[in-house]
């Protein structure tokens, strides 16, 4: 069942780099594109948003598959699986309501406000990649 467990960690790594390039790279560049560019929001939502959430989708049919095989760093998996719930709450109401709006405008302060409550996900995603290597490796 380690391959479960390592098919979590890898999970949780990819999202982990998605979602440092969309904090450094992605974010701050909404605020150079037109506001009149409505086409480039609807783009990014109708391909980005349907990889988030395939993405997210697997990353916590993975969580929950791998916790109930009980491995022996369980409380590592809870906290894991906590910092994904985590994230789904701000992805769910913060995130995706804030990229949905930006298909009608997006002020300047929106888009600070969204790079700093994406930071959140950062966290919670680095915390849980760092939790999910540490479990691979105890269970090698």
């Amino acid at each position: 069942m380690f391959i479960l467990l390592y098919l979590s960690a890898i999970s949780a790594c990819l999202m982990l780099g998605i979602v440092w390039a969309s904090q450094i790279a992605v974010y701050p560049a909404f605020a150079k594109v037109e506001a009149s560019n409505k086409k480039f929001f609807d783009q990014y939502m109708k391909r980005g948003g349907f990889l988030w959430a395939a993405y997210m989708a697997f990353e916590l049919t993975m969580a929950i598959i791998v916790l109930f095989y009980a491995y022996q760093a369980k409380a590592y998996l809870w906290i894991s699986l906590g910092l994904l719930c985590a994230i789904w709450l701000v992805s769910w109401a913060y995130v995706a309501p804030t990229l949905h709006g930006f298909k009608k405008s997006h002020p300047a302060d929106k888009i600070k406000q969204l790079t700093r409550m994406n930071w959140i996900r950062t966290a919670c995603w680095t915390a849980r990649v760092v939790l999910l290597t540490l479990c691979v490796y105890c269970n090698m």
